[in-house]
């Protein structure tokens, strides 16, 4: 349920660990969702697209490891403790 405006957090998974990668990142845009059933019997939502504002300084380290987590970033909000998005 991430809308544009929303502060979240970007976790990448790093195979036994999460790291927070990007905290309190702004959403800016959403693109298209794909809805499917969870394991907990609840609706999973997988953005294509999610257009955050991250900060320039380090903004070469934070593209590499995107790049290698490939399809493993997660998107929780800001201050929660469960995840919005995958």
């Amino acid at each position: 349920f991430v809308r544009p405006g929303d502060t979240v957090d970007v976790w990448v998974n790093r195979g036994t660990t999460m790291e927070n990668l990007i905290p309190g990142a702004i959403v800016r845009a959403v693109g298209d969702a794909v809805v499917a059933g969870s394991d907990s019997g609840g609706r999973d939502f997988r953005y294509r697209t999610v257009t955050v504002v991250v900060p320039q300084e380090g903004l070469s380290d934070v593209l590499f490891k995107l790049e290698s987590a490939k399809n493993a970033v997660t998107l929780a909000l800001a201050g929660s403790s469960s995840t919005s998005a995958h």
